[in-house]
Protein backbone atom coordinates (compact mmCIF):
# COMPACT_ATOMS: atom_id res chain seq x y z
CA UNK A 1 0.00 0.00 0.00
CA UNK A 2 2.38 1.98 0.96
CA UNK A 3 4.10 1.89 -2.62
CA UNK A 4 1.25 2.58 -4.09
CA UNK A 5 0.68 5.90 -2.09
CA UNK A 6 3.83 7.23 -3.06
CA UNK A 7 3.98 6.49 -6.40
CA UNK A 8 0.52 8.44 -6.59
CA UNK A 9 2.16 11.42 -4.81
CA UNK A 10 4.91 11.42 -6.85
CA UNK A 11 2.83 11.86 -10.09
CA UNK A 12 0.66 13.93 -8.54
CA UNK A 13 3.69 16.27 -7.43
CA UNK A 14 5.35 15.86 -10.51
CA UNK A 15 2.38 16.51 -13.51
CA UNK A 16 3.08 14.70 -16.66
CA UNK A 17 6.73 13.87 -16.82
CA UNK A 18 8.41 16.26 -19.48
CA UNK A 19 11.45 14.77 -21.84
CA UNK A 20 13.97 17.54 -22.87
CA UNK A 21 14.71 16.76 -26.64
CA UNK A 22 18.60 16.64 -26.69
CA UNK A 23 20.41 20.07 -27.89
CA UNK A 24 20.76 19.97 -31.83
CA UNK A 25 24.62 20.29 -32.81
CA UNK A 26 25.56 23.78 -33.23
CA UNK A 27 26.42 25.18 -36.36
CA UNK A 28 29.71 25.07 -37.94
CA UNK A 29 31.24 28.52 -38.09
CA UNK A 30 33.77 29.39 -40.54
CA UNK A 31 37.33 30.16 -39.13
CA UNK A 32 38.28 33.69 -39.33
CA UNK A 33 40.49 33.76 -41.62
CA UNK A 34 43.64 36.13 -41.43
CA UNK A 35 43.35 39.87 -42.64
CA UNK A 36 44.31 40.18 -46.27
CA UNK A 37 48.45 40.95 -46.49
CA UNK A 38 50.33 43.66 -48.13
CA UNK A 39 52.69 42.65 -50.78
CA UNK A 40 54.39 45.62 -52.01
CA UNK A 41 58.03 45.69 -51.40
CA UNK A 42 59.78 48.01 -48.52
CA UNK A 43 60.70 50.20 -51.27
CA UNK A 44 57.46 50.54 -53.34
CA UNK A 45 59.46 48.45 -56.27
CA UNK A 46 57.47 45.38 -57.58
CA UNK A 47 58.46 42.29 -57.07
CA UNK A 48 60.22 40.46 -60.18
CA UNK A 49 58.59 36.71 -60.83
CA UNK A 50 60.05 34.31 -63.00
CA UNK A 51 58.36 33.35 -66.60
CA UNK A 52 56.77 30.19 -65.10
CA UNK A 53 55.64 32.23 -62.20
CA UNK A 54 54.12 35.01 -64.64
CA UNK A 55 52.21 32.49 -66.80
CA UNK A 56 50.48 30.66 -64.07
CA UNK A 57 49.46 33.85 -62.71
CA UNK A 58 47.92 34.99 -65.96
CA UNK A 59 45.60 31.72 -66.02
CA UNK A 60 45.00 32.06 -61.98
CA UNK A 61 43.98 35.59 -61.87
CA UNK A 62 40.58 35.55 -63.80
CA UNK A 63 39.77 32.49 -61.75
CA UNK A 64 40.24 34.43 -58.73
CA UNK A 65 37.73 36.96 -59.74
CA UNK A 66 35.35 34.33 -61.07
CA UNK A 67 31.67 34.02 -59.77
CA UNK A 68 29.98 32.03 -62.38
CA UNK A 69 30.48 28.51 -60.94
CA UNK A 70 30.06 27.00 -57.01
CA UNK A 71 32.25 27.48 -54.72
CA UNK A 72 33.17 24.29 -54.90
CA UNK A 73 33.80 23.83 -58.86
CA UNK A 74 35.88 27.62 -58.50
CA UNK A 75 38.28 26.03 -55.80
CA UNK A 76 39.06 22.93 -57.66
CA UNK A 77 39.58 24.89 -61.09
CA UNK A 78 42.24 27.47 -58.74
CA UNK A 79 43.95 24.31 -57.04
CA UNK A 80 44.31 22.73 -60.33
CA UNK A 81 46.51 25.82 -61.86
CA UNK A 82 48.08 26.31 -58.32
CA UNK A 83 49.22 22.83 -58.53
CA UNK A 84 50.81 23.96 -61.99
CA UNK A 85 52.23 27.18 -60.24
CA UNK A 86 53.61 25.11 -57.23
CA UNK A 87 55.21 22.25 -59.29
CA UNK A 88 57.30 24.71 -61.73
CA UNK A 89 58.37 26.81 -59.26
CA UNK A 90 61.79 27.52 -59.44
CA UNK A 91 62.36 31.22 -57.59
CA UNK A 92 64.14 32.20 -54.67
CA UNK A 93 65.38 35.07 -52.24
CA UNK A 94 62.89 37.81 -51.27
CA UNK A 95 60.66 37.25 -53.94
CA UNK A 96 59.95 33.69 -54.11
CA UNK A 97 59.42 35.02 -50.06
CA UNK A 98 56.92 37.60 -51.08
CA UNK A 99 55.02 35.03 -53.47
CA UNK A 100 54.54 32.59 -49.50
CA UNK A 101 53.14 35.43 -48.18
CA UNK A 102 50.35 35.72 -51.15
CA UNK A 103 49.87 31.99 -51.26
CA UNK A 104 49.69 31.92 -47.71
CA UNK A 105 46.07 34.31 -47.99
CA UNK A 106 45.28 32.46 -50.80
CA UNK A 107 45.31 28.71 -49.56
CA UNK A 108 42.25 29.31 -46.66
CA UNK A 109 40.56 31.19 -48.80
CA UNK A 110 40.13 28.45 -51.69
CA UNK A 111 39.79 25.87 -48.69
CA UNK A 112 36.16 28.52 -47.99
CA UNK A 113 35.01 28.24 -51.42
CA UNK A 114 35.36 24.62 -51.04
CA UNK A 115 33.70 24.86 -47.90
CA UNK A 116 29.63 25.22 -49.03
CA UNK A 117 29.24 27.99 -46.86
CA UNK A 118 26.19 30.43 -47.33
CA UNK A 119 25.48 33.03 -50.32
CA UNK A 120 27.30 35.62 -47.50
CA UNK A 121 30.15 33.95 -46.85
CA UNK A 122 30.77 32.72 -50.56
CA UNK A 123 29.99 36.48 -51.77
CA UNK A 124 33.06 37.71 -48.92
CA UNK A 125 35.23 34.94 -49.63
CA UNK A 126 34.90 35.54 -53.60
CA UNK A 127 35.68 39.64 -53.01
CA UNK A 128 38.61 38.82 -50.75
CA UNK A 129 39.99 36.37 -53.69
CA UNK A 130 39.29 39.39 -56.05
CA UNK A 131 41.24 41.66 -53.45
CA UNK A 132 44.63 39.50 -53.45
CA UNK A 133 44.71 39.30 -57.54
CA UNK A 134 44.68 42.59 -57.94
CA UNK A 135 47.36 43.09 -54.67
CA UNK A 136 49.20 40.79 -56.60
CA UNK A 137 49.32 42.81 -60.37
CA UNK A 138 50.13 45.36 -57.57
CA UNK A 139 52.80 44.11 -56.21
CA UNK A 140 54.54 41.66 -58.26
CA UNK A 141 56.09 42.26 -62.10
Amino acid sequence: MFSVLALGLLLACSGSPTVTPPAAPPTPQPTALAPLPELRAASGERWVMDEHTRASMRKLAPLLRGTDQSGPAQADAIDAELNVLVKGCTMTGPAHDQLHVFLGALFPRVDALRSGADAPALAATRDELATLASRYEAAFE
